[in-house]
């Protein structure tokens, strides 16, 4: 690769479908600051994803790049549905990010193009990666998995390598979806766990960290859930809503305390504090609880296929607990949860800045 300069010009965007892909950036984004690389990210104007990444990075420049703006059903048996419906919106989507990146290559000459699960957002003159977890993406039928899977592979195949956020091998957290029995035709490298978070020594502040996250209106319908039960508990509770920005704040009570939003930093406080954590099994925040080895009580998001499927995966292998959004009785569930084997994963670090570092500087 050449570079100007010696230092490498890096073009990077994440996926805006919930907050997930943003947050899972931040480890690579942060390793390339080390490395002296000069940084462009591109997302959409006033979007939680910009604000989390302007606070984060403010020395790097941003670029106005519209995003995908997919919407979700309420109602979980129309969810498939409503995203099918949605795929001309995707489809253009691609097509306006290969004409943008085409547009910013010829302003600012980027060495390296990296892509979050952006499928246009590549080029073919310039080394373009892309990273995904999903290289067979869960669907209700094997044969809607096959056909999925091809068009899924010619998008990634357009790219000069895929970089996937798991262990390679048979102890991994994806599963099927990022092992599949046959790998794209572009070449893959297995680069470990993306975590932004960091491991504190402190002591236990509460018994229970409750994460909203993921898109609405799912987000709202499972906070209202909890909020109905607060009352329930004697334990002390703590609950991060997941709402970044202006968003109104919620009133807290003696031993159950309420959130917006906290930045790396202090959630990482806040999981060194709590004995258990409840989240979404949403791909990016697996990682962190299994980076920093919590017991986690797991809620798939109704309707997306691979947090179902992960969620069971987890508990099976006894990584987690887990209970679906229809439940009717989430207290009980949650203390039988003090009681579930947990088995957590022991985790071999690998040096993700030697990877960056071979990778693009070289």
């Amino acid at each position: 690769m050449q570079k100007k300069d010696n230092i490498p010009v890096v073009l990077f965007s994440p996926l805006d479908w919930g907050l997930g892909h943003t947050t899972r950036s931040i480890s690579i984004l942060e390793t390339l600051i080390s490395l002296k690389c000069t940084l462009f990210l591109a997302c959409e104007e006033n979007s939680a994803s910009e604000k989390i990444l302007k606070e984060q990075f403010p020395q790097a420049q941003f670029l106005a790049l519209k995003g995908y703006q997919i919407s979700y059903s309420k109602n979980t048996q129309w969810f498939a549905w409503k995203l099918f419906l949605q795929i001309p919106k995707v489809v253009l989507a691609i097509r306006n990010e290969r004409k943008m990146v085409k547009k910013w290559a010829e302003q600012y000459n980027f060495d390296i193009i990296i892509s979050d699960n952006r499928y246009g957002f590549c080029h073919k003159k310039i080394h373009s990666v892309f990273i995904t977890h999903q290289l067979q993406i869960a669907a209700h039928f094997t044969f809607l998995e096959k056909f999925i899977q091809k068009i899924n592979y010619r998008y990634i195949n357009t790219f000069s390598e895929c970089w996937i956020p798991d262990f390679p091998g048979t102890t991994n957290i994806a599963g099927e979806l990022a092992h599949p029995k046959k790998l794209p035709a572009t070449p893959v490298e297995y680069i470990g766990l993306l975590c932004r978070l960091k491991k504190v020594i402190t002591t236990k502040e509460y018994d229970f960290l409750i994460l909203l996250s993921g898109p609405e209106p799912q987000r709202t319908i499972l906070e209202n859930k909890f909020l109905a039960i607060k009352n329930k508990f004697s334990e002390r509770i703590m609950l991060v809503r997941g709402l970044p920005g202006d968003a109104p704040t919620l009133s807290s009570e003696r031993n159950f305390i309420i959130k917006n939003y906290c930045n790396a930093e202090e959630l990482s406080l806040l999981m060194a504090q709590a004995e258990f954590v409840i989240c979404r099994s949403g791909y990016s925040t697996l990682m962190e609880i299994l980076h920093l080895q919590k017991k986690s009580i797991l809620i798939a998001t109704p309707g997306q296929t691979e947090q179902e499927y992960l969620a069971k995966k987890l508990k099976n292998q006894s990584w987690a607990y887990s209970f679906s959004q229809s439940t009717e009785d989430y207290y009980t569930e949650i203390q039988n949860a003090k009681n579930f084997l947990y088995n957590l994963l022991q985790i071999k670090e690998s040096s993700l800045k030697d990877f960056l570092e071979e990778n693009i500087l070289h």
